[in-house]
């Protein structure tokens, strides 16, 4: 069976988890509170609290939730209904990159050589994907003429 496109979110599972626990731990702090926390503690804690989960949040959501889609045409990710596409003729360098506990594959629009994952992730110009088995076979997708490097 050939594969013409694949669309998924990358970890889609891991934005929605955050975002529950942040929740939860905020209104953890307004109805258990401390008898020994006074009412500003309680607030200026509460205010720290939410800022760091919005931090996290906002991070984990522009990583994590966007809906990627591998095709012919080239790559293309949509977050809250903005979409940013690469053509494969854009597309100067692919390249997958082993952490000690997972690979992701980089899709740039320039050349990532000499870089590690987390100054590829900030690089302008990329879109990266979690490599696992049930996304190798976007490889297929990827035209002959594209070389992947390892």
């Amino acid at each position: 069976m050939s594969v013409e496109k694949r669309s998924f979110r990358e970890l889609g599972t891991l934005s929605v988890t955050m975002s529950i626990v942040g929740v939860c731990s905020i209104l953890f702090f307004w109805l258990f509170p401390q008898d020994t926390t006074s009412k500003e503690e309680l607030i200026i804690f509460t205010i720290i609290t939410m800022i760091v989960v919005a931090v996290l949040l906002t991070v984990g959501f522009t990583m994590g939730w966007p809906l990627i889609r591998i095709d012919k045409k080239g790559v293309s990710k949509t977050l809250f209904g903005k979409t940013k596409k690469y053509t494969w003729d854009e597309i100067v360098d692919i390249r997958v990159i082993r952490t000690s506990t997972s690979e992701w594959m980089f899709f740039s629009k320039s050349d990532l050589k000499n870089k590690g994952i987390g100054r590829a992730r900030l690089t302008k110009g990329v879109m990266f994907v979690l490599l696992n088995d049930e996304k190798k076979d976007i490889t297929k997708l990827i035209p002959k003429d594209k070389k992947i490097r390892y």
